[in-house]
């Protein structure tokens, strides 16, 4: 499998980034490709399952999700398939860094299909592709986590109108 794997430090506590994390549904707002998610209010256990509407290439693909493994407020795993013949693996970490900060990882392990053709394909975009996804949802939930700590302590939040 090819593995794309980032982290990014958060100014929130490791709680609120969980928060942030187990509630998939707010995916649409971190992740350019995702359409849609039809999902619990928050993942709590293994087998659970949920659905993704991503649009890629101006084509809609549905894709089931289920968590593998789950500590909560630590680690989510949850594996699933966005094209026909892909295989998907993401483990989200979350590591306290002090009481108002905390590190989000996210490894995305991947298998395309067709395989000599599929492992060329991961060298020439895709892997780049996934690499930009798996970034911008970083950003993302940094962002959201962020942004509920500043409304609770009251202050303006950066790039948002106040």
């Amino acid at each position: 499998m090819n593995e794309v794997e980032r982290s990014q430090e958060v100014a929130a506590p490791a709680a609120v980034v969980w928060s942030v994390l187990e509630d998939v549904r707010l995916l649409p707002t971190f992740s350019p490709s995702t359409v849609e998610v039809n999902a619990p209010a928050r993942l709590e256990r293994v087998g659970q399952e949920f659905e993704q509407v991503v649009e890629l290439a101006g084509r809609r693909f549905r894709s089931t999700w289920t968590v593998e493994a789950i500590d909560p407020g630590r680690c989510l795993v949850i594996t699933g398939s966005v094209l026909p013949g892909t295989k998907y693996r993401m483990t989200e970490m979350i590591e306290p860094l002090g009481p108002d900060r905390s590190r989000v990882g996210l490894v995305m392990a991947y298998k395309l299909p067709f395989g000599p053709l599929g492992r060329l394909a991961a060298k020439l975009g895709v892997e780049t592709r996934a690499v930009a996804e798996v970034e911008l949802v970083l950003a993302g939930v940094a962002r959201a986590a962020e942004a509920q700590v500043a409304r609770r302590l009251d202050v303006p939040v950066p790039g948002q109108p106040s």
